[in-house]
């Protein structure tokens, strides 16, 4: 992608493996994930977004922060969302294992800045409590890049 005055970006978007004692598979999905992007050509800035299905205290988030990236939401707001998974969707086939926590990112690498980050379709359908878009809460950021 290349914004006004020329600068480059790579987007990507992942979901990494969800079981919760699957750490370990988290992390390796990671470095293969940061292999690929690595050997892409090199743009300006790059931002990878996605369900993670890590909390910060995993290995996963653990790989990414020492390999130079940086959450949009901690930069934004100094601390991650406390919550991204569940949303409160209610359905016969949701994933329920698990106790709620942060999940989703949006991390930056390079010329890329989070100018803000929020949480979006965290609100149930008016007149059903029980519908959301996703049984995951979504983060949306403001991004400069150059």
């Amino acid at each position: 992608m290349t914004f006004p005055g020329g600068a480059r970006a790579l987007v990507a978007v992942t979901h990494l493996h969800h079981e919760v004692p699957d750490e370990a598979q988290r992390d390796e999905q990671t470095a293969a994930l940061l292999a690929w992007l690595d050997a892409a050509p090199a743009p300006d800035a790059r931002i990878v977004m996605g369900d993670f299905n890590a909390e910060p205290h995993e290995p996963t988030y653990a790989r990414m922060r020492a390999a130079g990236w940086r959450s949009s939401y901690l930069e934004a707001n100094g601390a991650e969302p406390a919550v991204t998974w569940p949303s409160g969707l209610q359905a016969p086939a949701i994933d329920t294992d698990g106790d709620p926590g942060c999940l989703d990112y949006i991390w930056l690498h390079g010329a890329a800045r989070a100018v803000a980050a929020r949480l979006a379709w965290d609100r149930p359908a008016v007149g059903d409590s029980t519908l959301y878009p996703s049984d995951h809460v979504g983060i949306v950021a403001e991004i400069e890049v150059g």
